[in-house]
Order: structure tokens, then sequence, then C-alpha cells
């Protein structure tokens, strides 16, 4: 009987790198990092800068398998940024201040979240069929 070597770390997030970067997720923000406690902590961002956190408990998965971890970060990610809500993360950050501060319009503020957000949903939906397809 064959075993197997868990992933190292840096495979791990090379592997979220990969999936971040297949995806075009990263407009100088992305991020990946495992922390000790097998807790792997992601934010992918969208065209217009709108940033969504994943966090992925990795503990209770067999991490020996590339194809596996490979979609529960696939997974993980997908069931995160559909859920991104362009008028939540409005009401959330929008203020006269930052308005000025950043030099656009609260319409022109609301358009943009609206184009990431239908963005992070068809990328969402390309990579479950892509977690499907590693079955």
């Amino acid at each position: 009987m064959e075993t197997k070597e868990v992933l190292t770390p840096q495979e791990i997030i090379d592997l979220a790198q990969n999936i971040i970067n297949r995806y075009s997720l990263d407009y100088d923000n992305a991020e990946v990092e495992l922390f000790e406690n097998d807790v792997l902590a992601i934010m992918v961002e969208a065209s217009n800068y709108a940033i969504v956190e994943v966090t992925i408990d990795l503990s209770d998965w067999v991490l020996e398998d590339k194809k596996m971890v490979q979609k529960i970060i696939l997974r993980a990610i997908a069931d995160e940024i559909r859920k991104f809500n362009a008028d939540d993360e409005f009401d959330e950050i929008w203020s006269i201040e930052f308005g000025r501060h950043n030099g656009f319009r609260a319409s022109e503020f609301i358009q943009m979240l609206q184009e990431d957000e239908a963005d992070f949903k068809e990328r969402a939906v390309r990579m479950y069929k892509e977690a499907i397809n590693l079955d």
C-alpha cells in the first residue's frame, strides 16, 4: 500500500494562488496565507477593487490529494464570491467623505460594485464547474 505525502503549506498556498490567477481575482490586493492551525485565509478582488475574504479550515480534511484540496479551495472561494452583494457593500462602505477621498459619486460607486457583483457571480459559476470536473 502506497502512502502519500501531505501537501506542504507552500503547495497549498500555490494551489490557491493559481486559482486566483486563473480566475483573474487579483488586481493588486489579493492575498493567500496559511496559518499554523490549518486555516487558509484568502482575499480575492474584482476588477473594480471589491474585496471578498475567504477563510477555509483545512484541519478536518486529508491534505494529501492535490485535486481534493483544489476542489475545497475552488468551492470555498466560489461560495463566498457568489454571496457578494453590491447594495450591502455600498451600505457598509459609502460616506460622503469616502466619495470625496476616492473621487467618485455615489452613483458611480454603486455601479462599480454592481459590475463586481456580476463578475463575481460569473466566476463562481465557472469555479463550481471546474470543481465538479475534478471528481
